[in-house]
């Protein structure tokens, strides 16, 4: 079903970043430079390898080491493997970058925004099931034991990965805007996708999901200090196993939370700007598309984040990696 909407086509300032340009009603303003593109391919390309390389790390790890897989951190792998497949998309929007006649033709302009939005859907239910595990783990803890963790696993998957594919990648193929005008065929975000999509595709669903998680951590805050005041006492004399375990659980919680802080802090302020334009059906200025792309790479730059914050907060995530590093030294001079 494509969409016609002229209310945003005719008065509509655009900035296409990732085209190297910038028009307002046919002025040209220029980004050809050889810096800009050499800046831009560059953060591109870092970002990428920074995000491929330290989730491909972290899921590497999980299925070396067998006593990390348990049911939080697989968990995390499926967030993990989420920021990957962001990674895995970098090479196209390098490519359009570089290569603006790609942008001429419609599908292989959604193909790019599809790549955007398929992954950080993903990654935003990653985050709502993690949550979910995370709050059966602290408050029923009995249950969480006792759960087939193979059937969680597919369920997980499954809630995960359908969606997001269908929502995220499929559905913006079918419902778009009509380019049936010609002078404006640019490959920009207002002018491909309609402001219904937006609105109830893509920002209704991150504030309802937000507000879920805050939910359910203000009911794990609420039992993890109702614990600590029990472990508290005259007559404790030292954890039991039991409570070494919640310990544990109640670290990898803690994990979780500044996982979760770092995503929206990164993603809010792309959303935000987006909200403002689908339901006010606003056009955007040549301002808010610079901003708009700018919170796009910090959105991104989330996908490269969470590896590090395994590594501060986990050590069984971060051992590996350190005995891969003193290891190097060590076989260079047995080698000399």
């Amino acid at each position: 079903m494509n969409v016609n909407s002229g209310s945003s086509q005719g008065s509509l300032t655009t900035a296409v970043v990732n085209s190297t340009f910038v028009h307002s009603h046919g002025d040209v303003l220029y980004f050809e430079t050889d810096w800009y593109k050499a800046f831009v391919v560059s953060t591109l390309s870092v970002l990428m390898f920074l995000i491929c390389f330290g989730n491909g790390y972290v899921i590497a790890v999980y299925f070396y080491v067998r006593k990390l897989q348990t049911k939080g951190n697989l968990m995390i792998i499926h967030l993990a493997v989420t920021d990957f497949v962001a990674g895995l998309a970098v090479p196209y929007h390098i490519t359009t970058f570089v290569d603006t006649s790609l942008s001429e033709n419609i599908y292989s302009c959604i193909l790019r925004y599809s790549l955007n939005v398929f992954p950080g859907m993903a990654s935003l239910l990653s985050l709502l099931m993690i949550t979910v595990h995370r709050y059966k783990a602290i408050v029923h803890p009995l249950q969480h034991q006792v759960s087939n963790s193979r059937r969680f696993a597919w369920i997980t998957g499954i809630m995960v990965w359908v969606p997001s594919f269908l929502f995220g990648f499929v559905l913006p193929f079918i419902w778009h805007k009509n380019w049936s005008f010609e002078s404006d065929r640019d490959c920009e975000f207002s002018l491909v996708l309609t402001e219904e999509y937006i609105s109830y595709t893509l920002v209704l669903p991150f504030f309802l999901i937000a507000m879920s998680i805050f939910s359910l951590y203000m009911g794990i805050l609420v039992m993890v200090k109702i614990r600590n005041r029990r472990q508290v006492g005259p007559d404790n004399v030292g954890p039991s196993a039991t409570e070494l375990a919640q310990q544990r659980e109640i670290k990898l919680t803690k994990t979780i939370a500044l996982i979760l802080i770092g995503f929206f802090l990164c993603w809010a302020p792309f959303i935000v700007i987006l909200a403002v334009h689908s339901f006010s059906y606003a056009p955007y200025s040549t301002n808010a598309i610079v901003m708009r792309n700018a919170f796009n790479f910090l959105a991104g730059g989330n996908c490269g984040l969470n590896p590090i914050l395994y590594a501060i907060r986990l050590p069984e995530f971060r051992e590996p990696l350190r005995r891969i590093v003193s290891k190097g030294p060590q076989s260079r001079t047995l080698t000399n």
